[in-house]
C-alpha cells in the first residue's frame, strides 16, 4: 500500500480510491487503519454471483503532500 501512496504522490494525485467487498470486514478494518474511509457503496449485478457477495464499499484516502 505504501508503494501505491508514493506513486500517487509522484503523480501529484490528492486522493486514492479502492473498492472492497462489504462482506470482507477484516479488509475494511485494515484499510480504515491505513486512513481510508467509506465514501460510497455499490451492488454488483453479475447474474451468477451470490447475493450476499454483491455489496461493495468504495473507500478513499486523502494523500498528504
Amino acid at each position: 500500500m505504501q508503494n501505491a501512496f508514493e506513486k500517487a504522490k509522484t503523480l501529484k494525485k490528492k486522493i486514492v480510491f479502492l473498492k472492497a467487498m462489504d462482506s470482507s470486514t477484516d479488509s475494511i478494518h485494515f484499510y480504515r487503519k491505513l486512513g481510508f474511509e467509506v465514501c460510497d457503496t455499490l451492488q454488483l449485478t453479475y447474474p451468477l454471483m451470490k447475493e450476499e457477495y454483491r455489496g461493495m464499499v468504495i473507500m478513499k484516502k486523502v494523500i498528504e503532500s
